[in-house]
């Protein structure tokens, strides 16, 4: 059921990743991790919608082919046979926190620094004829090519704010390392121009090489809350914008609460099946009443989450609603008789 719903979310986010091969040229090993780096964040949204589905569907069965009134003629109590399903729904949680404080920010730091370094990694580029390639602040078009050889080239590099660099080759050679690409010219001129001056200075040359691969810098790049570690987001820079640090105190109440949702969505499932007489004609009442109990706990979550964001006077709600499912549910299961 899981690895199901993994792989519809996966596949509806596929586009976002498909500009890394049509456009970077990236293989297929590398396409792939950015899948599994989605995981941990999918796995804390599958795993309580999973078990929550799966507890329906074996509650229903066991309904049915009365195995629960067997249980109880057995001398089980109600507890007793409610008991694995509530420690199956506290692993579930526990796991989910695992997840949420240290897989997840993990996952996202390095799925960023993946696709920060595509962005920069042109080893794979697709250079092709009369094409005008972009690569940031470089943009290259070459006349004819044959395997590795090139010929009428032209490289416009606009990367620094003080000039422009425009080189004219009249033949040239790709030559691909691990991670970086390289382009011999022969043959040709490089003009420069200063944008303050207005001069350019033309010099010739009979051999030159340019590398389209640019250092990383990774102390450049912003971690978002969703990339950081529960540890990261309490301390924070009191000077951030109000709105990053709004961000990563609603970052910090998500983690805490979303691990729970297998514990609400377990009690849920548990309290509205048996709410009521068994019918083996089906207790499709029952199920219906748990999907919209479920549903409603989860659109008033995702709303609640959504008002912290533009104030965080309402983060008591987000704790209230759990408390008020947790109770509620609590309570039909206390006063049903199974």
């Amino acid at each position: 059921m899981t690895l199901t719903l993994v792989s519809v979310i996966l596949l509806t986010r596929s586009s976002s990743f498909l500009v890394f091969i049509t456009e970077k040229g990236i293989g297929l090993l590398d396409f792939l991790s950015l899948f599994i780096l989605l995981i941990p964040w999918l796995l804390t949204i599958i795993i309580p919608a999973s078990l929550f589905i799966s507890l329906l569907i074996c509650f229903n069965k066991m309904i049915y082919s009365n195995e629960i009134a067997i249980l109880k003629n057995a001398g089980l109590s109600k507890f007793n046979i409610i008991k694995p399903v509530i420690l199956l729904a506290i692993i579930s949680s526990i796991i989910c926190y695992i997840i949420a404080l240290y897989l997840m920010p993990m996952a996202n730091k390095v799925l960023k620094m993946k696709k920060y370094n595509f962005q920069l990694n042109y080893s794979n580029i697709m250079i092709s004829e009369r094409v005008f390639e972009h690569l940031n602040d470089r943009t290259i078009i070459v006349e004819e090519r044959e395997g590795n050889i090139l010929s009428g080239i032209l490289i416009y590099d606009n990367s620094n704010p003080d000039y422009s660099i425009t080189i004219t080759a009249i033949d040239g050679m790709i030559e691909k390392k691990i991670n970086s690409l390289l382009i011999h010219l022969y043959k040709g001129t490089i003009q420069r121009f200063n944008n303050e001056t207005e001069i350019t200075e033309i010099l010739k040359f009979d051999s030159y090489v340019v590398d389209l691969n640019q250092e990383e810098k990774t102390s450049d790049v912003t971690w978002k809350a969703r990339e950081r570690y529960f540890g990261e987001l309490l301390d924070y820079d009191p000077n951030l914008h109000p709105k990053h640090i709004a961000q990563y105190k609603v970052e910090v109440h998500k983690r805490i609460t979303m691990p729970l949702f297998s514990i609400i969505l377990t009690l849920i499932a548990t309290s509205s099946l048996f709410s009521s007489s068994f019918n083996r004609r089906g207790n499709l009442k029952n199920i219906l009443k748990a999907i919209f109990l479920a549903i409603l706990f989860i659109i008033l979550s995702v709303l609640i989450y959504n008002m912290m964001e533009k104030s965080m006077i309402f983060t008591p709600l987000i704790y209230l609603n759990f408390l008020i499912f947790f109770i509620f549910c609590s309570f039909l299961i206390a006063k049903n008789k199974i």
